[in-house]
């Protein structure tokens, strides 16, 4: 009598020579077997894989398979495999657990589990799973096996096998998950740890998807809305805003990227006593890997307090420009009615002394007037731009004494920088006197001439340089000891800056004034050093 064995081997043998495939009736009839019998010997080489089928339309044909023989493929698997038959002996054991057991195949293969001291395979929950898939019953489960104080977790697979003699069996996959276990173990004691600092927040943190559906909310969050977690978590929640601050979280959503993925927004909430609050909410969007929005985590603080005293400050500021606005305003006003009271003055001066005293005195208030007025123009309250304040002051004091515009051509080179306000001043009376001295007494009974004007803004210091090549002054003139008040007034002055005045007596006059910026601590009992040289 021919064997199951032999039977198949034949099956196969008829497949090898029929690479385009045969159907259950062809090989019935090549090998003069039953049709029923052919049928079973086929579904026992397709559980065991030695043979495939493929349908063309209602014809099922039969090939021999090119799968590797699940014998060649157990060595290249990560897991541990133990191949059993149905008398619970081991068929065959793979690399990975001949080397977890620290046994040889000759010590394994054709023994039986209780001939074995093999603690993992002789657990009894093991021992009943094994039973039941020999009964063909697949199962999975994990098991945990100790060894020297260390746990090991294995997810097992037990899949019922047919050999291909017909014979039950059993394939035992243990796969090792302790690292995963341990990291799932980390990962939730993780979350917890993390779950514990966001609830002990006092900040307000929750997280909600794109449709506002809140995923999380924290204790502060839920307190702070007088709402049950049960209540917002799985719905949207929006608190009460004013119409205007929904616009504006609104233009938020919209310009919120993957770029620019955090944005902070204060807005005024309606709590539901009523109260209006102020929140200011840092909020993160989160993306997946292909760049879609899929949930925002926000963190808010209430901030009423801050905005309050913001509000206060604002107030206070207004109140403080206002009141620097009327004092300028009384200021210039001042100003004005000083030079009214010289113009009053003029009418009734009959010595031309007198009349240009007063002119000399009108040009100071102007010099001072000047400052306030580009003090008011300027951004920076503690300096003022030189070069505009030196050229507006330089027209002034022209028009004031040259009426021929081509009688004297006025050179000026001034170089850009600022000026300390507590500077400007003296600076801004010495500039006056000087060029009322040149102006006045340089050129004389229409005397045609060049005026030239320099500052230089160095790192310590700024230079001012006035020159002329009029008549000059005499020779014997001591701006030190001087009887013309313009002069003493510019050597006391430079005097209080600590500066320098240097003097050159050569075609004409030139006064050179060097001024330390900034002053600090300077000696004013120490007279500024007065070079007077001549040509």
């Amino acid at each position: 009598m021919i064997s199951v064995k032999q039977n198949l081997a034949s099956i196969k043998e008829v497949l090898k020579k029929n690479p385009r495939g045969l159907s259950i009736t062809d090989i019935s009839r090549e090998l003069s077997l039953n049709r029923n019998s052919v049928a079973k010997y086929v579904n026992m080489l397709m559980v065991s894989g030695d043979i495939e089928m493929r349908s063309f339309a209602a014809a099922k044909v039969y090939f021999l398979s090119d799968r590797v023989p699940i014998s060649t493929m157990l060595d290249y698997a990560s897991d541990m495999i133990v191949v059993l038959n149905s008398e619970l002996k081991i068929l065959q054991a793979n690399d990975n657990f001949l080397t977890f057991t620290g046994k040889k195949p000759q010590q394994l293969q054709g023994r039986s589990l209780s001939s074995l001291n093999l603690t993992i395979l002789k657990e009894t929950p093991l021992l009943n799973w094994i039973v039941n898939a020999l009964h063909g019953m697949s199962y999975s489960d994990e098991i945990e096996w100790k060894i020297d104080e260390r746990s090991i977790s294995f997810q097992i697979k037990l899949i019922p096998t047919v050999f291909e003699n017909g014979g039950a069996g059993v394939t035992l996959v243990f796969e090792d998950i302790t690292e995963k276990k341990e990291a799932v173990a980390a990962l939730k004691q993780s979350e917890a740890r993390y779950r514990a600092i966001v609830e002990e927040q006092t900040d307000l943190i929750c997280r909600f998807l794109p449709d506002g559906t809140l995923t999380f909310a924290n204790n502060a969050y839920c307190t702070f809305f007088n709402m049950a977690k049960e209540e917002l978590i799985g719905h949207s929640f929006k608190p009460i805003i004013q119409n205007s601050e929904q616009r504006r979280l609104n233009q938020f959503v919209d310009d919120i990227t993957q770029e620019c993925p955090v944005l902070t927004l204060d807005e005024q909430v309606i709590r539901p006593d009523g109260e209006e609050v102020w929140l200011q909410w840092t909020n993160r969007a989160l993306f997946d890997d292909s760049g879609n929005m899929v949930e925002y985590q926000a963190v808010g603080r209430e901030i009423t307090e801050l905005k309050h005293t913001e509000e206060q400050l604002k107030q206070a500021l207004k109140e403080k420009e206002d009141l620097i606005e009327s004092v300028g305003n009384r200021t210039r006003g001042m100003f004005q009615l000083i030079q009214s009271l010289f113009d009053l003055q003029k009418q009734y001066c009959t010595i031309a002394t007198d009349l240009g005293i007063i002119r000399e005195s009108q040009n100071r208030i102007a010099a001072l007037a000047l400052i306030h007025e580009v003090l008011e123009e300027s951004a920076d309250p503690e300096h003022i731009p030189i070069r505009d304040y030196t050229q507006r002051l330089v027209e002034l004091i022209f028009s004031t004494y040259i009426h021929d515009t081509e009688q004297v051509t006025v050179d000026q080179k001034i170089e850009d920088g600022l000026i300390q306000t507590d500077i400007a001043v003296p600076y801004g009376l010495i500039l006056t006197e000087l060029l009322t001295n040149s102006f006045l007494w340089g050129f004389p009974e229409g005397r045609r001439g060049t005026m030239t004007i320099e500052v230089a803004c160095q790192d310590r210091s700024t230079i001012l340089t006035i020159s002329d090549d009029g008549v000059g002054i005499p020779d014997d003139l001591d701006p030190a000891r001087s009887d013309t008040f313009g002069l003493d007034l510019v050597y006391a002055l430079t005097r209080q800056l600590g500066g320098t005045l240097d003097l050159q007596r050569k075609n004409g006059t030139s006064f050179r004034i060097t001024i330390p910026d900034p002053v600090r601590n300077h000696d004013q009992n120490i007279p500024p050093q007065i070079s007077i040289r001549s040509f």
